[in-house]
């Protein structure tokens, strides 16, 4: 194993110097061009408007996104899958060689882009909380490393490039989306809890796989800026929310992620290179329960009379054309059609279930 984790890092050696150099470029740029702070015009002091960290933060879910895809593309490439699966090396192994190269072309870049960020800001004189930044630092490594496993694994449940990512992204936004709907139909039911403490609707914002990187950026930030040690002086309590679900539920998504990723290697064969993505992670469960989500949605979107029969419509024909794209055919099984048939009473049960409001 050791001998493939070398030829690994020698083979990244050439992405991780272009990362590197492009995260290090966009930091150095943002933060020395951005407006950090400025005088008050309304009170006396100074307004800090930029701690320059969301910078850093959208970098690291931009190689969060890239390098998993990178990695575990071999997987989806004939050629590559009989290369590395002929080694002797077990795959789980194997899995663990892909995923240490592709932490380190993640966090090697973040880790100097973010630095430059403090280096140039500092050098610029702003009256920041400095003492914060280190804090951040180690929160965006630990779940900056967790959403590469999420991504990761969920890339790897499909047989093709795309596939991969079309699961990556879908998954991504389920939990988020069934969160919402659910919060939407109780608050409709009783309006006087939502205007008691408004600040519940940030909980579906806080359960998509980014999360906990961008809440806890968002969250330091504002320490940052304040200038202040008490967190409770500076924090609204939506934001408090946000952090308390995201962090806790982001934790679990990663460690199960990784979990899943490595228990599930030894099971991938070669011959799944290109083929149909019939994993139960994939479209077989996407399809049906995205299309299930629709008659919500159409509720919430105040559609009434005649529209209704045409959402159903388009949603019976997206599922199909869905469908097709699945089986690469245009005929269905019977699983695929009772699929179809059941997202649509399920659709059409959520529509009058929930009020127009």
């Amino acid at each position: 194993m050791k001998d493939a984790l070398r030829y690994e890092l020698k083979q990244i050696l050439l992405p991780l110097v272009i990362f590197t150099g492009a995260a290090a470029a966009v930091c150095l740029i943002y933060s020395g061009t951005q407006s950090l702070e400025y005088p008050r015009f309304d009170a006396e002091g100074i307004y800090a408007a930029d701690s320059c960290v969301m910078a850093s933060t959208a970098l690291l879910a931009v190689l969060c996104t890239v390098t998993p895809v990178m990695q575990f593309s071999y997987r989806m490439k004939k050629r590559s899958v009989d290369l590395w699966y002929s080694l002797p090396l077990s795959r789980t192994r194997l899995a663990a060689v892909k995923t240490v190269g592709g932490l380190v072309l993640t966090l090697v870049p973040y880790t100097v882009g973010f630095w430059l960020t403090v280096i140039v800001v500092a050098a610029r004189g702003a009256h920041f909380a400095f003492e914060w930044y280190p804090a951040l630092y180690f929160l965006s490594v630990v779940f900056g490393a967790g959403l590469f496993g999420v991504n990761a694994f969920l890339f790897t449940r499909g047989n093709t490039i795309g596939d991969g990512i079309v699961f990556l992204v879908l998954w991504g936004a389920l939990l988020p989306m069934f969160v919402f709907l659910t919060q939407a139909g109780f608050y409709a039911y009783n309006t006087d809890v939502y205007l008691r403490d408004p600040s519940f609707e940030d909980i579906a914002v806080s359960l998509f796989t980014y999360s906990p990187i961008a809440v806890g950026a968002d969250v330091f930030d504002i320490l940052i800026r304040n200038n202040v040690m008490q967190t409770g002086e500076v924090l609204a309590h939506g934001e408090k929310v946000m952090l308390a679900v995201a962090l806790p539920v982001g934790a679990v998504e990663s460690v199960a992620a990784y979990v899943a990723l490595f228990l599930r290697a030894e099971r991938d064969r070669a011959e799944n290179v290109g083929q149909i993505s019939s994993s139960p992670m994939g479209y077989k469960v996407l399809i049906p329960v995205y299309g299930a989500l629709m008659g919500a949605m159409g509720r919430l979107m105040y559609i009434d009379g005649v529209f209704v029969l045409l959402l159903l419509a388009l949603t019976l024909i997206g599922e199909l054309v869905l469908y097709f794209a699945y089986r690469r055919s245009f005929r269905l099984k019977h699983a695929d059609i009772i699929s179809v048939a059941v997202s649509l009473v399920i659709a059409v049960a959520l529509f009058f279930a929930l009020p127009m409001n």
